[in-house]
């Protein structure tokens, strides 16, 4: 899980495109790895789809293809554990750079981070290896929100 996830975020702050597919290629077979690990988890099913999505961003020709299992991944992990924060954080992230016909626009937006704080503040485990990403995201991301009001 970590191998992927963090394998994807070094792809998003690469600017060497060489580099950036092969931190991507990196990421995708830690994933696949970690999905035939834990199939049902819901926190490697929403890395899938956010490492699908970052796919798109550096090709957005594959957003007819990838967009659909973006949204299913993102549904899905939502459905497996509705207490999940991330699935709202990036929920959160994907209204804000999206049309309101698509599902997305700032008010969209500010909900899903508002409820991706609240299921932060009761997001607690025992096992130090359990993702606990995403709360610094969700400020900065509310931040650029009051900033356009």
């Amino acid at each position: 899980y970590y191998a992927a996830y963090n394998n994807a975020l070094i792809s998003i702050m690469v600017c060497v495109t060489g580099l950036r597919f092969e931190m991507m290629k990196k990421a995708v077979k830690y994933i696949r790895k970690a999905d035939g690990i834990r199939p049902e988890e819901s926190e490697i099913i929403l890395l899938r789809g956010m490492i699908n999505g970052i796919h798109i961003r550096y090709n957005p020709a594959l957003s007819d293809s990838l967009g659909p299992k973006v949204i299913r991944d993102y549904e899905l992990a939502q459905k497996l554990n509705p207490q999940n924060p991330r699935v709202y954080l990036i929920l959160g992230d994907s209204a804000m750079n999206s049309p309101v016909k698509r599902r997305g626009g700032d008010i969209k937006a500010r909900e899903l981070l508002k409820t991706a704080i609240k299921m932060f503040e009761s997001d607690h485990h025992d096992d130090p290896a359990w993702p606990y990403w995403g709360m610094d995201r969700v400020k900065m991301l509310m931040d650029q929100l009051e900033k356009k009001k």
